[in-house]
């Protein structure tokens, strides 16, 4: 399904683990996606910079039988053509404490 959609991005499944990567790719996304996880309707955006370049970090909450994780994912075009496949809202991240409680309710109803 999500392979059509970026006409395969990577032929080989992307390994992530939170604890061990603290930013990954879109490709790691990928494979989530393909692994049966859902990304919310809501993703939040935080710009981190340094030495004169900014880089856009997308906080995707992915939710799988219940269970949410966060996934960070820095920046390529595939992250936007994911986001509008799923109609994914983007928020800054300053909104993301009251967001975050109402995506929980929601995940643990």
């Amino acid at each position: 399904m999500i392979k059509n959609l970026v006409n395969v991005f990577t032929d080989s499944p992307r390994h992530w683990s939170p604890v061990s990567e603290h930013y990954t790719g879109c490709d790691s996304l990928l494979t989530a996606i393909d692994n049966g996880w859902i990304p919310s309707k809501t993703v939040f955006v935080q710009y981190h910079g340094a030495n004169g370049r900014v880089t856009p970090i997308y906080y995707f909450y992915l939710i799988k039988r219940g269970e949410m994780r966060k996934m960070r994912v820095i920046y390529s075009p595939y992250v936007g053509r994911i986001m509008k496949h799923f109609d994914i809202n983007l928020l800054q991240r300053r909104q993301r404490h009251q967001t975050e409680k109402v995506e929980r309710q929601v995940v643990n109803a």
